[in-house]
């Protein structure tokens, strides 16, 4: 079964639509598929910080956010 798509309008400064444009032509893929998927990515990496966070307050000998991104890089 096909997803349904609504629309949706978003004012950008031009020279990120333009960006936004560009890096989807020169890679073959539709604005709209690589918009959603950004925005789905943000809001899932921003959810897992939100949780991250959540777990640290509740686990007070858990090491600091930043400390972990150090250790991980």
């Amino acid at each position: 079964m096909k997803m349904q798509k609504v629309g949706y309008t978003v004012r950008m400064a031009p020279e990120l639509l333009e960006m936004v444009k560009s890096f989807c032509k020169a890679r073959g893929i539709k604005s709209s598929f690589f918009v959603e998927e950004a925005l789905r990515t943000k809001m899932e990496d921003l959810s897992d910080i939100a949780e991250f966070n959540k777990l640290t307050y509740e686990a007070k000998d858990a090491i600091d956010f930043k400390e972990f991104l150090k250790e991980i890089d």
